[in-house]
């Protein structure tokens, strides 16, 4: 494949990266500031800053979703195209992809649920998440998550509506940290055969899995 997906990897995932980074950045600040006792200690300081930070990061949250869109939309047009192409090994990547994607990404809960939103936010509204506080394994605190009720009515796929049923909230930050973890993996692996197969095939990979190439730093700091 040399590279063929390079433009992807260089446009699209860098700015469904970027958007990832904006959103964790908004909502770790946020969380950090309902926190503090600046505003734990003044009532009408910490309410605002609750709704002002829901806001900001629903938008964060939207950039996620249409960037994982695009990146999607933009990989797939390129496995497609390769169905056709006079190199055997490039005719066969496609059905290698699906497998991958489907053992590692597709229908997994995060991935469902990026994609209802997405839809969501599209087509009906844009929700906004709202404060909770929470007790979990780190401890007790004020968290961003979604309110089951403001994100029911919608037509979820099954598997998306069974998870925001079973959850007395939606977390947000945890669920799109899950998620962005695995697109990262994936597309990593989608670099390695892209730097294995075809013209521009690196001979330095031959021999080389996938689980050694990865923990390679140089990947990490491109992406």
């Amino acid at each position: 494949m040399g590279l063929t997906f390079g433009g992807v990897l260089i446009g699209s995932w860098y700015v469904y990266h970027i958007n990832y980074l904006e959103f964790k950045r908004s909502i770790d600040q946020y969380t950090t500031a309902v926190n503090s006792q600046e505003y734990l200690e003044n009532q009408d300081k910490h309410i605002t800053l609750g709704l002002r930070g829901g806001i900001e990061i629903a938008r964060r949250t939207h950039n996620y979703a249409a960037g994982w869109k695009s990146l999607v939309d933009h990989t797939r047009a390129i496995v497609n195209r390769l169905e056709e192409h006079s190199s055997d090994d490039l005719r066969r990547f496609p059905a290698e992809y699906a497998e991958r994607l489907k053992d590692s990404l597709r229908d997994t809960v995060e991935n469902d649920f990026i994609n209802d939103l997405r839809r969501m936010a599209q087509h009906k509204s844009l929700p906004v998440p709202k404060l909770y506080f929470i007790f979990d394994q780190d401890g007790a605190g004020w968290h961003f998550n979604f309110h089951p009720d403001d994100i029911r009515d919608f037509d979820w796929r099954a598997s998306t509506r069974r998870f925001i049923e079973a959850n007395s909230s939606i977390p947000i930050g945890k669920l799109i940290g899950n998620h962005y973890a695995k697109m990262k993996e994936f597309y990593q692996w989608i670099d390695f055969r892209d730097r294995q197969l075809g013209p521009y095939a690196n001979a330095n990979l031959d021999g080389v899995s996938f689980d050694e190439w990865k923990s390679s730093d140089s990947w990490n700091r491109a992406v």
